[in-house]
């Protein structure tokens, strides 16, 4: 009944608009069917009133969605400045991975992708640039490993996710480009579990 806009439209308008998106908004409507409300819902309203209500019906359901969208935006305020600070943590860690004076990659999912590896541990395995490892899996990486019983000790890892504490073992890389196997020591054997 509104002239250029009506209830559903206004409210779109209000939704689309980064200013008024979070304002909660109460449908007032002389239709009672419960279609009407849904259609509410639908276009994301807090709430519907059908007329007639009393003041008092319409004072407690303002003031119940003032403090809900107040509790909300303390909440969304809080997860911003949590992930925030999760991000400089995870930076300040990457960072000091990327400084290990030590060979440092990093795995994930259960096929043992390569995800992050360091200047120490290109070199340890006569990398030249780190694309040539990351996204590709432990067996795509290190082929010469397979059927050594690296991948029953990453696998035991990824499962349980108990870790295992390593003593060094010997293995010999073929380092691309630079001639015959070469002896390196990786830390994968299980010496106990802690």
């Amino acid at each position: 009944m509104m002239p250029t806009l009506d209830g559903f439209g206004l409210l779109n308008e209000l939704r689309s608009d980064a200013k008024t998106k979070t304002v909660p908004v109460i449908l007032v409507s002389a239709r009672a069917g419960e279609d009407s409300r849904v259609e509410g819902m639908q276009q994301y309203a807090d709430d519907d009133l059908v007329k007639p209500f009393t003041a008092r019906e319409l004072l407690v359901r303002v003031s119940t969605h003032l403090k809900m969208a107040r509790v909300r935006s303390e909440a969304a305020e809080l997860e911003r400045r949590l992930r925030a600070e999760v991000d400089l943590e995870r930076n300040r860690l990457r960072e000091s991975f990327t400084l290990a004076p030590a060979g440092m990659a990093l795995l994930s999912g259960p096929d043992h992708r390569f995800t992050f590896l360091n200047a120490a541990f290109l070199a340890i395995t006569g990398r030249r640039a780190a694309a040539q490892l990351l996204g590709k899996t432990v067996r795509d990486g290190f082929p010469k490993l397979e059927g050594r019983g690296f991948d029953e000790f990453l696998n035991q890892v990824y499962q349980t996710g108990e870790p295992i504490v390593a003593k060094e073992r010997e293995v010999r890389l073929r380092r691309q480009g630079q001639g015959p196997y070469d002896l390196c020591k990786l830390q994968l054997s299980p010496a106990e579990k802690g």
